[in-house]
């Protein structure tokens, strides 16, 4: 029983029972996709970044609203909810591909440039990230799982029960990657590819 409408979203979503303060409750969730502004379909994968439909890079993120049915049985209404005065950006996103390279001493801006998910250099990206994340994980549950304290009852230092203790990517120790997360950089990026540039 809450009659804090954010924790009545959450609590829906997690799919409990609700009751809310003398009967009051929200009548639709919020939740957040992905849209593409190229054509317009929704994915809900939030981890794309390329769109499913029409394979480009132009998903956005936005947030819709799930209305019950009134009657039993009935479809759901869902909502988009977007900006009346949402202008999509074009600076950066018209400019020339460089020819690609022969050898493997690939150097230069534009070699290596991710236009597609099918792309080899994409794909395999995704799987070097994948395996990151598993080793990350192990070696966390390897360090959860490991008991060899001699004295029972007690907490070891560095363990979750450790008041002291902070998880590595909160305090900024270890290797550190860069903004994408270890991803390759889609396109030319936030940079605008068309600007001059200053020499040094």
């Amino acid at each position: 029983m809450t009659a804090d409408y954010a924790m009545q979203n959450v609590l829906l979503h997690m799919g409990l029972n609700l009751v809310g303060v003398d009967g009051t409750r929200i009548s639709n969730v919020k939740s957040w996709v992905l849209r593409c502004h190229a054509c317009f379909k929704i994915c809900k994968d939030p981890s794309k970044k390329f769109c499913p439909s029409c394979g480009n890079p132009s998903l956005l993120r936005t947030s819709i609203s799930t209305t019950a049915p009134k009657t039993p049985g009935g479809t759901p209404k869902v909502q988009i909810h977007l900006k009346s005065n949402f202008q999509y950006r074009t600076r950066g996103t018209k400019y020339s591909i460089p020819m690609p390279k022969p050898g493997n001493s690939k150097t230069g801006s534009g070699t290596g440039m991710i236009l597609r998910e099918d792309q080899q250099e994409y794909m395999k990206a995704m799987e070097k990230e994948a395996r990151r994340e598993e080793r990350d994980h192990q070696k966390l549950m390897k360090a959860l799982l490991k008991d060899d304290n001699p004295n029972p009852g007690s907490v070891k230092v560095g363990d979750w029960d450790d008041p002291d203790w902070m998880p590595d990517m909160l305090i900024g120790t270890g290797k550190r990657r860069d903004s994408h997360g270890g991803m390759p950089v889609i396109g030319a990026g936030r940079k605008n590819p068309n600007e001059r540039r200053r020499k040094r």
